[in-house]
């Protein structure tokens, strides 16, 4: 299964979508993962490319452990490649789907540094918390920044983030084999906001991905021109 682009449908918020929508936290997904982790090789070096934000700034952070909390990193497809680049000892804890998450510890119950829960913990002493797209899945994308800024990180790094100068978030539908998803576009100024007013300041800020060349994301290029985004970015948030 694999992402086929998205529907031409906006929404203001959950409420106002269909019932029953998809979702990643199912078997075809978790099949998916343990193939990707465990034909790992095939794709490293684009992996280390698609979370060279992540990888850099461990690199940079002047400690030999690091605890890092992935929101959505499926079965540590982000961990792996961090690894490779680096000889520092991680805590890297990840949340997902209670399923995913559930099959997540079972696959590695024998690593000691990779743990997976189905809710945001009250996690002490946390470096980095990390979010390569998956703010886009979650019911409610403010209530999701405020807990992971609960958790007091000294870093706040987004990746492959749908967000731009729009006039306001909205809604639409990602399609994914046979399931239609709901997905978060952002308005990049809420987000920053958010942040701003809670003792982070704005780090960084670079395109992690230009979109208007990928058909994938033809749908994004006809919306309206004050929904348009024409490139998922990264930013990192550093705590003051």
């Amino acid at each position: 299964m694999k992402t086929h682009g998205w529907k031409n449908v906006v929404y203001k918020d959950i409420d106002e979508m269909p019932k029953n929508m998809g979702t990643y936290d199912n078997k075809e997904w978790i099949d998916k993962q343990i193939d990707r982790v465990s034909n790992f090789d095939k794709e490293v070096d684009m992996s280390i490319k698609r979370n060279k934000v992540l990888i850099d700034l461990v690199k940079n952070i002047k400690k030999e452990k690091i605890v890092i909390v992935d929101i959505g990193g499926g079965f540590g497809l982000t961990y792996i490649p961090l690894k490779k680049e680096t000889s520092k000892s991680l805590d890297y804890k990840i949340i997902e789907g209670k399923h995913v998450s559930n099959a997540a510890n079972i696959f590695f119950e024998d690593n000691n540094e990779l743990s997976f829960f189905s809710k945001i913990e009250k996690i002490k002493n946390v470096d980095i918390v990390y979010i390569r797209s998956s703010l886009q899945y979650v019911e409610n994308w403010e209530k999701t920044v405020n807990q992971i800024i609960s958790l007091k990180p000294e870093y706040v790094v987004f990746s492959h983030l749908a967000a731009g100068d729009i006039n306001e978030s909205f809604l639409t539908v990602q399609l994914w084999g046979n399931q239609e998803i709901p997905y978060w576009v952002i308005k990049e100024k809420d987000l920053k906001n958010i942040f701003l007013n809670n003792d982070y300041v704005l780090e960084s800020k670079n395109v992690s991905e230009d979109i208007t060349s990928n058909k994938l994301w033809e749908t994004f290029i006809n919306l309206s021109v004050e929904k348009q985004i024409n490139a998922t970015i990264s930013l990192i948030f550093k705590r003051t």
